[in-house]
């Protein structure tokens, strides 16, 4: 008997050891895993942070365009006033564009010759700003760019009584790039008799010009897409946006059921067959879906001057440009007449009439002060990053005759409400200015669109 509980304790000897280094061995996994779970928790806690104060980064740097832009506002119809001429001449239209087009970026970079006083200050700025991360804001202009959504109009009505053909071709403009789904801009006119509007063959040679040098730049380009021609490309937009065109021989294309509405974004030209990311880039910087009060033409580009005097040769278009951006001789243009002068200079002016009549058909002015703009910023804070766009529109400026005062009516693009008008008529009527707190202040500021990703 004693023999039996003698081997049977030999053989549960090594059992205790076991059940510890199990126990240790499960404790281990245990604690492994609860360490791997508080990091990972830890590090999704700095990342909301981080992509939480990106985001209000980004909304700093918007914030701050805006004021850019108001203030370049304020500053034009400063020197827009007659009273004031001797100071517009001094500061120069290229002086007040810089209020708006320099690149902002945040934190605020030292000069390579910046003194030891320059650099503190500007810490001393960035530690009281109580901003962390950086950005970087860029404006630009969207008026040197034609409007998509002028395929959509085909006729402007005649303007009503009391109203301009001007105020009316503005508010067509508008209404192409705001319409609501299922709206067929300027196809109430038709009644009136209105204008007729043809706005593809200027879109068509925009096109056309800058796939031409594409390909001329580009041997691979050219090898893919050599058949492929602007009428190709309007045609299968054409036919996203209405009915009414039959088809287009774009490579790819397959007829998608017509939105009959206005583009609400560039980016919804990649919902079109055929139309690849390769074309989309070459097009992209050419187009907006965006109203505008016309083609800048002091912010246009090459390519936009070819579609705009498709008949002139590149030698006459930099003669033209040579007249805005020549650092010796060159100045941006004051007004419409002035530029029309500088292209009669040159031989592509010879039919200045003929030139003004087909843009005339194409619902498209010639202005020379940027209201329309871009606003781009990138954020980044830690390992977050977040990108907003926005899209502004100033109100077009008051036009005052000199010697007169003004009556504080303030007549945005279109003839918008002279809201002015009716903040005299509200203090006359109480005897003292009424200031509601929930009355929206007008800032001159439009915003049409934005979004942050």
């Amino acid at each position: 008997m004693t023999g039996k509980l003698t081997r049977r304790k030999k053989n549960e000897s090594g059992i205790a050891l076991f059940m510890v280094i199990s126990s240790l061995a499960l404790l281990s996994v245990v604690i492994a895993e609860l360490t791997y779970t508080t990091q990972i928790n830890a590090r999704m806690a700095y990342n909301n942070v981080d992509n939480l104060k990106a985001f209000y980064l980004a909304k700093a740097g918007f914030k701050l365009s805006l004021l850019r832009l108001r203030a370049f506002a304020q500053a034009s119809k400063f020197a827009n006033d007659p009273a004031n001429k001797q100071v517009k001449q001094a500061l120069g239209k290229d002086i007040l564009d810089k209020l708006w087009n320099f690149p902002f970026i945040y934190p605020i970079p030292a000069l390579p010759d910046a003194t030891e006083a320059d650099k503190d200050a500007l810490k001393a700025f960035q530690k009281e700003s109580k901003l962390t991360g950086s950005f970087t804001a860029n404006i630009t202009s969207e008026s040197g760019k034609l409007n998509l959504n002028n395929l959509l109009i085909k006729e402007i009505p005649k303007a009503p009584a009391g109203q301009t053909q001007s105020q009316q071709g503005d508010k067509s403009s508008r209404d192409s790039g705001g319409s609501q789904p299922g709206s067929s801009p300027g196809s109430s006119g038709s009644a009136q008799g209105g204008d007729q509007v043809d706005f593809r063959p200027l879109m068509e040679d925009a096109i056309s010009n800058a796939l031409q040098r594409k390909k001329d730049e580009d041997h691979e380009f050219f090898d893919t897409y050599r058949s492929v021609q602007g009428k190709d490309i309007v045609d299968a937009i054409d036919c996203y946006l209405s009915k009414e065109p039959a088809g287009s021989n774009l490579p790819g294309f397959k007829r998608p059921d017509p939105k009959e509405a206005p583009l609400y974004s560039m980016s919804e030209l990649h919902l079109i067959n055929g139309l690849d990311d390769n074309l989309y880039d070459v097009i992209e910087p050419l187009f907006t879906v965006y109203s505008t009060p016309g083609i800048n033409v002091n912010s246009a580009g090459k390519t936009m001057f070819k579609a705009l005097f498709p008949d002139a040769s590149d030698e006459d278009i930099d003669g033209i440009l040579r007249k805005r951006d020549d650092p010796d001789v060159g100045k941006p243009w004051e007004s419409e007449e002035e530029f029309w002068k500088s292209v009669s200079d040159v031989a592509a002016g010879k039919n200045i009439e003929q030139l003004k009549e087909r843009l005339k058909k194409a619902n498209v002015k010639i202005v020379t002060d940027e209201l329309s703009f871009k606003v781009s910023v990138v954020a980044t804070h830690g390992l977050s990053t977040k990108r907003l766009e926005a899209y502004v529109i100033l109100d077009a400026p008051e036009k005052k005759k000199p010697g007169t005062a003004g009556t504080g009516a303030t007549q945005g693009s279109g003839g918008q409400t002279q809201q002015g008008q009716q903040s005299q008529t509200a203090s006359d009527s109480s005897g003292a200015q009424q200031d509601s707190a929930s009355a929206k202040k007008p800032t001159g500021l439009n915003l049409i669109y934005w979004r942050i990703i």
